[in-house]
């Protein structure tokens, strides 16, 4: 049931994930104005904030941007080819591993400089190792919340709309043809 709502809703909301992307991805320096000083990219300056590298200048943070955004385009289209239906669809899946990159990210850079014996050529590229595992295993958790909250729904939803079980058929009880000609006369 959920599924066919899906379905057909899919076509109507195809461009909306894309168009709310680009806008996120590329904000114009007008809206940027308002949240940071000087800053082109507001969402991403938040992002970069938000990951731990807030000491990168306006060039790195445009490449960063282009590099995140490439990596979800393709990322997306690949997945999407890989999962099917048991993804989001391209433009979904390129943000949830865009976002798993962050979250990776967010949480493995503090954690580099720990590793003393290694130079700082090894630490970025266990970064960036890091960083590209973390958005398949990104997506696949998400797509098994979505897995296992669409079977639930779907668990709720078969039982709306249907009707009541029918009760079975009430019949007289087995007794001798006398006695039950007597007990139809008295009712």
């Amino acid at each position: 049931m959920l599924k066919s709502f899906l379905d057909n809703a899919r076509p109507r909301l195809a461009p909306a994930p894309a168009s709310l992307a680009i806008f996120l991805f590329a904000a114009v320096p007008a809206l940027a104005g308002g949240y940071m000083s000087g800053s082109t990219h507001s969402f991403l300056d938040t992002i970069i904030e938000w990951i731990g590298l807030a000491d990168m200048d306006d060039e790195a943070v445009d490449v960063f941007g282009a590099a995140l955004l490439a990596f979800a385009v393709f990322f997306g289209y690949f997945s999407n080819m890989a999962m099917k239906e048991h993804g989001f669809g391209t433009v979904l899946n390129g943000l949830v591993g865009a976002a798993g990159i962050c979250v990776v990210l967010h949480f493995a850079l503090p954690r580099l400089p720990l590793l003393r014996d290694v130079s700082e050529e090894m630490r970025f590229s266990l970064g960036l190792i890091v960083a590209a595992a973390g958005a398949p295993v990104f997506l696949l958790v998400a797509s098994l919340f979505k897995k296992v909250a669409t079977r639930r729904v779907n668990r709720v939803l078969i039982h709306v709309g249907t009707p009541t079980r029918p009760q079975p058929i009430r019949r007289e009880p087995e007794f001798d043809p006398r006695v039950a000609a007597a007990v139809r006369k008295k009712t």
